[in-house]
């Protein structure tokens, strides 16, 4: 299970670079009026707004190779059509609430000096950077279970 908060330290210009779980198995629809049609992994967000995707596989699938590079593909492109603002927030303040926090104080605690969510600053931008079509991408493989009985 990936950890609500991945940091990854502070690269050249010092902000940090820090994703932060929107939410585990968010719904991707097809269309405006459908119900999810797919279901990604992970959804993590950065203090720029910019949406990344996380796929996770077992080493042991095969398909990791060619079918979740599609899978993928069409996650980023439905999610970009059809991923409003406020179902965001709303899955954002899910996870939150599932930890005990506010969403404005975990977002002040993680990406300091950025305006506060409620004024629509950080959401607004997370809307605008899965709108933009230029999500990050990524799978991650766990190990089967025949790598958990050889430790």
């Amino acid at each position: 299970m990936l950890p609500r908060v991945l940091d990854f330290g502070s690269p050249a210009d010092g902000r940090p670079l820090r994703l932060v779980l929107v939410a585990r198995e968010m719904g991707v629809p097809t269309s405006t009026d459908s119900a999810p049609a797919y279901w990604l992994d992970h959804l993590f967000v950065d203090a720029d707004g910019v949406p990344t995707l996380v796929e996770v596989k077992r080493a042991t699938d095969t398909r990791i190779r060619r079918e979740v590079v599609g899978q993928m593909l069409d996650y980023a492109a439905n999610a970009a059509l059809y991923w409003p603002a406020a179902l965001l927030r709303r899955s954002f303040e899910d996870t939150c609430a599932k930890d005990g926090r506010s969403l404005d104080r975990l977002t002040q605690q993680t990406y300091e000096g950025f305006e506060p969510v409620g004024s629509g600053g950080f959401v607004s931008s997370f809307g605008a950077g899965v709108r933009s079509g230029w999500p990050v991408l990524t799978s991650a493989t766990e190990p089967g279970p025949e790598s958990a009985a050889a430790d």
